[in-house]
């Protein structure tokens, strides 16, 4: 058995954009140190003509589509697009804009660990 988690995009109008599963290492120091490496730093700027630049997406689908890809293939065969909700998930990891800032919440078995803006996110291995 591993640490299962589902990470959920939403787009500001809270819209569901995309959600994928990983099957192992879904718990801060795993899925959300790699989630916080990948957008750290990054913001939604809708008037992008690209997808994406260094520091900024042009939507929420850009950066579900980015942090899926970098994950799948550092962990391949562990991640699967999925539902938004499933049973037996140890960590659920909900992104959405507000304001072209990034916001994150982080729940384990019902509780909140974490919910602010992704770039304040403490960096520390739970460990």
């Amino acid at each position: 058995m591993g640490t299962k988690s589902i990470t959920r995009f939403y787009n500001e109008e809270g819209g569901l954009v995309f959600a994928f599963c990983r099957q192992f290492d879904g718990n801060i120091g795993g899925q959300g140190l790699d989630v916080l490496s990948i957008l750290v730093g990054k913001g939604i700027k809708p008037s992008l003509k690209r997808a994406k630049t260094s520091l900024n997406y042009r939507d929420m689908e850009s950066v579900a589509k980015d942090v899926f890809e970098k994950i799948a293939a550092k962990y391949e065969g562990e991640c699967v697009r999925s539902a938004a909700r499933m049973n037996l998930i140890d960590f659920y990891y909900t992104i959405r804009v507000k304001n072209g800032r990034l916001h994150i919440t982080i729940t384990t078995w019902g509780k909140t660990i974490y919910s602010g803006l992704l770039d304040e996110m403490p960096m520390e291995d739970e460990e």
